[in-house]
């Protein structure tokens, strides 16, 4: 794989709702091409869990493809802000969630630069 100084972009959502729930990744490489997933659920989740459960499939898809610089964009304010450190995460599920993904971000150095930022919804 070339490497260069390009961060990848990682596009994450969730949704769930009463028929269940599902996730959306797309990865995007720094040379332009995409990678784009969607996965249903078969357990049930919240739209905060499932964002998260995208935010933790997309990191682990750049991780396995040795990509270290991520530019995240997920449109989930709440998560957007507890991965940055704005908010705090109160619920225990939402505490061990934020705790995985602070330690997908410390096995990768590099991905300590990453940019998480929110996004409008799209509808």
């Amino acid at each position: 794989m070339i490497q260069d100084n390009k961060p990848w972009i990682l596009h994450v959502d969730g949704s769930s709702n009463i028929r269940g729930s599902g996730l959306g990744v797309v990865l995007k490489s720094s040379q332009g091409g995409n990678m784009v997933y969607s996965i249903r659920c078969e357990f049930k989740t919240t739209n905060n869990e499932v964002e998260y459960e995208a935010l933790i499939v997309g990191m682990d898809m750049a991780h396995n493809l040795g990509e270290k610089h991520l530019h995240v964009q997920s449109d989930s304010l709440l998560i957007v802000n507890q991965v940055n450190g704005d908010f705090q995460a109160k619920d225990s599920k939402m505490m061990t969630y934020l705790k995985v993904v602070k330690e997908r971000i410390d096995q990768d150095q590099e991905t300590n630069e990453s940019v998480l930022q929110s996004t409008d919804p799209i509808h």
